[in-house]
């Protein structure tokens, strides 16, 4: 009997030790994310010529994490302006951005590059998809206008990272680690 005891006692604190690694992973790679975002003001790409003036903008981030650290919520803003010297035409506007993801219900995080401008210049997102049978909850507001109350229920769904053209360091590898980060949080949250 002391035998089944010690063996029963040695799982429960194997397995208590296990769960405890994993919650700290879970927050290591939390505290990791919201450090990146923390310094990001905005996410830009620009491009001008003679006539044109094109300006894509990703800004006002804020990140949330569920208390156990399976469900975030993300928000930004999608700012675009264009004006041109020739026609005199000027379009400015704002799309209020917001994504629920759960990771348990998350089949993989990828990188996905858009708005190639002029000067091979590129915005980096990451392209969180569902599992078959989940979706994504998406909330766009129209062009300046307020986040709706109710969500879209989307498959796969977007998170600007950065562009190449406005740090020193290296891109691809600032973006390939923060990519590595979100999929380790999800296959943590898998676990559980």
């Amino acid at each position: 009997m002391k035998k089944l005891i010690t063996i029963f006692l040695f799982i429960t604190t194997v397995f208590a030790a296990n769960a405890q690694e994993q919650k700290s992973e879970k927050e290591k790679a939390v505290a990791l994310i919201k450090e990146y975002y923390s310094k990001k003001d905005s996410i830009s790409d620009r491009s001008v010529d003679s006539q044109d003036f094109v300006m894509k903008n990703y800004k006002n981030f804020k990140i949330e994490f569920s208390n156990d650290n399976t469900v975030m919520t993300f928000s930004y803003n999608y700012k675009f302006e264009y004006a041109s010297i020739t026609t005199y035409v000027n379009d400015h506007y704002t799309f209020k951005n917001k994504i629920v993801v759960d990771f348990s219900k998350i089949e993989n995080i990828t990188l996905k590059s858009i708005d190639a401008l002029k000067n091979q210049k590129q915005v980096y997102l990451l392209n969180f998809k569902a599992k078959p049978g989940y979706k994504i909850e998406q909330y766009t507001s129209e062009k300046d206008g307020k986040l709706p109350e109710i969500p879209k229920k989307v498959e796969e769904a977007l998170v600007p990272v950065s562009t190449n053209c406005c740090d020193d360091r290296d891109y691809q590898e600032i973006n390939n680690k923060i990519m590595q980060t979100f999929n380790e949080l999800r296959k943590l949250c898998e676990t559980n």
